[in-house]
C-alpha cells in the first residue's frame, strides 16, 4: 500500500478531528430528502439512517446530495460534512453533478448560519480545504485540478482570502517551480476564461454564491502579486504555444475582474 503524502496526511487528519468535534454516528431519524424516483428511494433512505455516517458508502452520499434540495437544516448537514470530506480527500465523487457545487449546500447553510460550526470545527475545516488546495496543485492529475478546487471551495464556504492566500502561496513556493501557476493559466485560458463577454471567468459554482465572496475573489485575480507569478512564468524556458497562451491570456484578464464577471445564478 502506498504510503500517504504530506497532504493526504493533513486532510486525514483534519477529517479525524472534525468527526471528534462533531460527535455524531448516525444521521437524524427525520433526515431531509426528496423521495421523488428520480432522486431517493426507500431502501436509500433506510440504509442512511441506519449506517453509521463514517461507513455510508460513495454511492449512498450521491444519493443525498442527488435528493437534498434547497438548504438542508443543520442538523442534517453538521454530521455529513466529515464523511463526504473524507470522501474527497482520496478521489470519491460526492455528487452526480460534478460542476463544483458539491459543497455547496455546506456552505449556503454556513452562509445563512455563521454559527453553523464552531470556532475549533472551522478550525479543521479550513486545514482540511488548505490540504486539499495544496495536494491539488502538487499531484492533481491533470493541469485543471485546482482551477476546479477554488470555485469547489469556495461554494462550499470556504473564506476566499484562505483560498487565495494558499493558491498564491503554492504559485510562490520556489519548489513547486512554475508548474502550478503554468497550469492553472492554461485551463483558465482554454476552459474556463472568455475574454470580451460579461461573464469573464464561466466558474459556474461561484455564481451561488454572495457579492462580497465574489469580490474577494475578484481582488486576488486582479492582484499584483498574482500579476508578478504569470509575468515571470512566461519566462520560463521550454514553454509549449499551448502554455504561453494561457499565460498571456491570464496576464491580459488581470485588473478586469469584478463581481459581475463570474455567473450570477442567485
Amino acid at each position: 500500500m502506498p504510503s500517504l503524502t504530506t497532504e493526504q496526511t493533513a486532510m486525514q487528519e483534519a477529517v479525524e478531528a472534525l468527526y471528534a468535534l462533531v460527535d455524531r454516528t448516525h444521521l437524524p431519524s427525520d433526515l431531509r430528502v426528496c423521495f421523488c424516483p428520480c432522486c431517493v428511494d426507500d431502501n436509500e433512505y433506510d440504509a442512511l439512517l441506519t449506517t453509521p455516517v463514517r461507513a455510508l458508502s460513495p454511492d449512498l452520499i450521491r444519493a443525498y446530495s442527488n435528493s437534498a434540495h434547497d438548504t438542508p437544516p443543520a442538523a442534517d448537514l453538521r454530521p455529513l460534512l466529515p464523511r463526504y470530506l473524507e470522501l474527497m480527500s482520496v478521489g470519491e465523487d460526492v455528487d452526480y453533478t460534478l460542476v463544483g457545487t458539491e459543497l455547496l449546500r455546506f456552505g449556503d447553510a454556513w452562509r445563512q448560519q455563521p454559527d453553523l460550526w464552531s470556532v475549533g470545527e472551522t478550525a479543521q475545516i479550513e486545514a482540511w480545504a488548505v490540504a486539499y488546495l495544496r495536494a491539488e496543485a502538487r499531484h492533481g492529475d491533470d493541469g485543471c485540478a485546482l482551477a476546479k478546487a477554488i470555485p469547489l471551495l469556495i461554494a462550499g464556504g470556504l473564506r476566499p482570502s484562505l483560498v487565495a492566500q494558499t493558491c498564491q502561496s503554492e504559485f510562490e513556493a520556489p519548489a513547486r517551480g512554475q508548474r502550478p501557476i503554468v497550469d492553472f493559466a492554461v485551463t483558465l485560458a482554454w476552459r474556463d476564461l472568455r475574454p470580451g463577454r460579461t461573464s469573464l471567468l464561466e466558474w459556474f459554482a461561484i455564481g451561488y454564491v454572495t457579492e462580497a465572496e465574489k469580490q474577494a475573489l475578484a481582488d486576488w485575480l486582479n492582484s499584483p502579486a498574482l500579476a508578478t507569478c504569470v509575468a515571470e512564468a512566461t519566462q520560463t524556458e521550454g514553454l509549449t504555444e499551448e502554455e504561453l497562451f494561457g499565460l498571456d491570456t491570464l496576464f491580459g484578464a488581470i485588473g478586469s475582474f469584478a463581481p459581475a464577471s463570474f455567473p450570477d445564478h442567485r
